[in-house]
């Protein structure tokens, strides 16, 4: 005879959420390697709903403490969000929304070499102070040893009003998820 949920003992309980938790993150591994491999593109634009959610949902219930700042390196050789702004209008404005997810890099130069790609581009770089993001730590997730990447979910990213732009022209901003 099979018994209900309600009549499991404690420790079939946990074991039923551990294996719940274990299979949960195996299946947003998968869907987070393809958004990093083939997927990009489709992801963002909204093509892969099942992929955006399951990445998000592990954002929002596995937030990320990061202790050093991120940065963003923005140029414009690579496809850009159609609503990715540009600096001055970031500047005039205060403010940006970003409906898909952003990638930072714990490493300033990283971000730098992104930034400075095209020398025909207008590069800048966002950053992000440290603090607690919901956001996927790459390196740690899917064990990727190439790049210290953290991406955050979409949210809505405001410009520093004590000092907009740090000594080497960075934009200086602060991050608040989409609800």
């Amino acid at each position: 005879m099979k018994r209900s949920p309600s009549t499991w003992s404690p420790k079939t309980k946990n074991a039923a959420r551990t294996i719940k938790r274990i299979v949960t993150k195996k299946y947003t591994q998968k869907k987070y390697r393809s958004y990093t491999h083939s997927k990009y593109h489709n992801i963002r634009a909204g093509k892969a709903p099942t992929h955006f959610s399951a990445i998000q949902r592990r954002m929002r219930t596995h937030p990320v403490m990061v202790n050093v700042p991120l940065y963003r390196g923005v140029e414009a050789i690579f496809p850009l969000p159609k609503n990715f702004p540009t600096k001055e209008k970031i500047l005039a404005n205060g403010y940006f929304v970003n409906k898909s997810f952003t990638s930072f890099s714990k490493s300033r130069n990283w971000a730098r070499l992104f930034s400075e790609l095209s020398p025909g581009s207008f590069p800048y770089m966002l950053t992000l102070p440290p603090g607690r993001y919901p956001a996927i730590n790459r390196q740690n997730f899917i064990k990727n040893r190439l790049e210290s990447e953290i991406t955050l979910a979409p949210g809505i990213y405001t410009v520093n009003k004590n000092k907009p732009l740090s000594n080497n022209g960075n934009i200086r901003v602060t991050y608040k998820p989409l609800r």
